[in-house]
């Protein structure tokens, strides 16, 4: 019926059942085929925005529309938003015009479609909504159908199909398609985001397995390499030490020293990103470790870059050796300033206190639950694209020029965060900066009186006897010489078993073990229990090349047992020692097992 009179002008004619059952069953048949090519389709496309916009086009010139579109409800900020629009020929297309559109302005229409209603008017005249009604009218719109959509059984938007031309009675059939086609819609878009979001995991998964073999190779090597060091710079030092400062070779000498030095610092980048590097964590405020560096970053970041320091309050504690926030801080802040260039620009540093539920966690693999505190790093630097993104923490990757930087800088980080059981998220686009936001688990905070002592610029000497325990010949040779070179008194074995031995036959008082941690056979630690007995005053210094981890499975990495990490200097060696002597010297066995942890890394 068409008009407000009641009745239908035009002519009639008789039609028989049999045709009438044809007519029906011409349009189910033809309707059937229209959802089995949407499915079709469905199966076919791969990208749900191809599939929105091809499922529009065959439905909407198939049923003779006007116009079919796609609107999407956005959660996070109330509004809705025009995805997909076909338009038949000579329509003016709407959706740039339709996109964030607040929900609150159409109450009643967003109402309706949260209700699971059928927005169904031949006229919009009928719409009862004047906000509605006027909004229509302003898009030329004569008759409207339109269903919600809903996904994993919540309001997600919905779908609908314009008449702008003529008053159009919507037959019960094209509500049917309508229907149909939004569970189609539904099924189709649920599937393809659980795909996507399984794709995404699964790449994160690849992601951090590819980094975990990194890491396993840069432990791997990190031993060796570490002792080879220890070698060459004993060998230098040793002959430094005995030339005239005027001689030239002392100059080239200090070249060794110092690039073997660098080969060090390479080594504990690595091993920082294989989350392998010897540490020493502490309970400690964030705010205090960023506010400690402020200083030290603005001279790194230079004059032209505005350090800004938002400290959270009431801060929480977390437990991370405080060297490490100094690589953070500065490894993030220089990142920032070849970011933002020779420009001026803006660096922010903010802390806060953070909960993570399993609802993020459930998009981010690398993420646990729980509370944590969070330091975040922006700048307005050039910023970075997506690609650029998922390859800034590998190792050796820089976008930077040959011969500037390592490319170890983002991943020292990442290694380091790891290392302390945190997560780190990267937030960035090309010519809008960066952010970088680092979590790390808040612990009790507790406090520990400060240790004062005076450092002189002389090497510490001693008198006392040291057993000298260490398998490498090179590490063995030069380590002995520099120790007797400081007035001590010095038995070097390559075992265990030989310092067993040694022992026996010298029957001398031993003051210090400084003792390998892993060599055949027997263990350092071992070593030391077994001569703890017949020498309960001696003291015990461990020294390894290996990882982190190997270390701690020996127990070398608990508080209170004194350790020094290869390769060292013999100035860091000679105070380590003298400091291990001076320490607790009345304590008897109980020095073994109880003397402050000081961590040594040169």
């Amino acid at each position: 019926m068409r008009g407000k009179s009641g009745h239908v002008q035009g002519s009639f004619h008789d039609i028989s059942e049999g045709e009438k059952t044809d007519v029906v069953l011409h349009q189910l048949i033809g309707y059937e085929q229209l959802l089995n090519e949407a499915l079709t389709m469905a199966l076919l496309t791969d990208d749900l925005a191809t599939f929105h916009d091809r499922c529009l086009a065959l439905v909407g010139g198939r049923l003779n529309v006007d116009r079919a579109y796609f609107f999407k409800h956005n959660e996070a900020t109330d509004t809705m938003d025009n995805t997909h629009e076909w338009c038949a020929e000579g329509v003016v297309p709407e959706k740039d015009k339709l996109q964030g559109i607040p929900e609150k302005d159409f109450t009643w229409w967003v109402e309706s479609m949260k209700r699971n209603e059928i927005v169904c008017y031949p006229d919009i005249a009928e719409i009862p909504d004047e906000v509605t009604k006027n909004a229509l009218g302003s898009q030329e719109i004569k008759s409207i159908l339109v269903v919600p959509l809903f996904l994993n059984g919540q309001y997600d938007g919905f779908l609908g199909f314009d008449d702008c031309a003529r008053r159009r009675d919507w037959k019960q059939e094209d509500i049917d398609i309508l229907l149909s086609l939004s569970k189609i819609v539904s099924m189709v878009t649920g599937r393809k985001l659980v795909e996507a979001e399984k794709e995404k995991l699964q790449s994160q998964l690849l992601q951090a397995q590819k980094m975990e073999s990194v890491g396993r190779l840069a432990g791997g090597v990190a031993h060796d390499f570490n002792n080879m060091l220890t070698g060459i710079m004993g060998y230098a030092e040793l002959c430094r030490h005995d030339i005239d400062d005027g001689h030239p070779a002392h100059e080239w000498l200090d070249g060794i020293l110092h690039e073997s030095r660098r080969s060090a610092d390479l080594t504990r980048q690595l091993l920082a990103f294989a989350r392998k590097q010897t540490i020493a964590p502490q309970v400690l405020n964030f705010n205090d470790g960023v506010g400690n560096m402020l200083k030290m970053l603005r001279r790194l970041i230079g004059e032209g870059i505005d350090l800004i320091w938002q400290p959270g309050a009431n801060l929480g504690a977390v437990k991370i050796d405080p060297g490490q926030i100094d690589q953070i801080l500065a490894n993030l802040c220089v990142n920032a300033r070849d970011a933002i260039g020779g420009r001026s620009g803006k660096l922010i540093l903010r802390t806060e206190n953070i909960l993570i539920d399993e609802i993020y966690c459930a998009k981010h693999i690398e993420a646990s639950p729980g509370a944590y505190v969070m330091l975040e790093v922006s700048d307005n630097g050039c910023g970075m694209d997506k690609e650029t993104a998922l390859h800034i923490f590998e190792p050796f990757f820089t976008t930077k020029d040959v011969g500037v930087g390592t490319g170890l800088g983002l991943a020292t980080v990442y290694g380091i965060v790891k290392q302390n059981a945190g997560f780190i998220n990267v937030y960035s686009e090309p010519n809008k900066g960066t952010t970088f936001r680092i979590h790390l688990p808040r612990v009790p905070l507790k406090t520990h009186a400060k240790q004062h002592g005076s450092q002189t610029s002389e090497s510490p000497i001693g008198t006392e006897t040291i057993l000298l325990v260490e398998d490498e010949k090179a590490i063995r040779f030069t380590l002995g010489l520099c120790l007797k070179g400081l007035g001590y008194t010095v038995h070097a074995a390559e075992s265990p078993e030989e310092a067993l031995r040694l022992i026996e036959e010298q029957e001398n008082i031993i003051d210090l073990l400084l003792t390998d941690v892993v060599m055949p056979g027997m263990s350092g630690r071992e070593l030391a229990e077994k001569l703890a007995p017949d020498y309960p005053a001696m003291k015990v210094l461990y020294m390894s090349g290996y990882t982190a981890d190997v270390i701690a499975s020996q127990g070398i990495l608990e508080e209170n047992v004194q350790f020094v990490s290869k390769p060292f200097s013999r100035d860091a060696l000679a105070r380590k020692v003298r400091g291990v002597l001076d320490e607790h010297k009345d304590c008897g066995e109980a020095a073994l097992r109880q003397p402050i942890f000081i961590h040594q890394v040169n």
